[in-house]
């Protein structure tokens, strides 16, 4: 797995709001085993029961292997995408997903399961977003907020709202 950034934080999004995770940042970088990056993990204080939210890294060979390593040694993950990635064979070993909608369809929304996982949408491309997903209620819906809200439709819609984070 190519990783750029490992580091702790507070989560700004999603169901894991407010909570403390250690964030793994896929991208160019150090290449490192699963085995490996659990190990690293661990001497930067990995915890049982902490969470793992692993960032940009659905195509990165040896992540389905990192969640399964994660679960063994009961920690929990979070896994973020763009929708434009496809839906990885490993989907349902994450416990948790945040999809970024970006008005592409490679992933399947519809494997997003109610309650864990959750689907976010920028400001910019509301409109389009509730045209597409809005009716459908099988789909936790999230809003970054880049300015002024329409209360009234993420009320009509049960949209969650997150401000923007310009430190993310």
């Amino acid at each position: 797995m190519n990783v750029f950034k490992i580091h702790s934080g507070i989560r700004k999004v999603g169901y894991g709001y407010g909570m403390p995770v250690w964030f793994v940042d896929c991208g160019l970088g150090v290449n490192y085993t699963p085995e490996d990056l659990l190990r690293k993990l661990a001497t930067m204080g990995l915890k049982e029961k902490d969470w793992v939210v692993i960032r940009g890294g659905t195509k990165e060979k040896g992540v389905g292997t990192f969640v399964d390593a994660l679960g063994y040694v009961h920690c929990k993950v979070e896994v973020e995408a763009r929708g434009s990635n496809q839906t990885p064979g490993w989907f349902n070993k994450a416990d948790r997903w945040t999809v970024y909608w970006d008005g592409n369809k490679a992933f399947n929304f519809t494997a997003l399961r109610k309650g864990q996982d959750i689907l976010i949408v920028e400001s910019e491309e509301l409109d389009e977003f509730l045209t597409e997903l809005g009716g459908n209620d099988l789909i936790d819906k999230g809003l970054i907020l880049n300015g002024q809200v329409d209360l009234d439709k993420v009320m009509k819609y049960k949209v969650r709202v997150y401000e923007k984070d310009v430190n993310d």
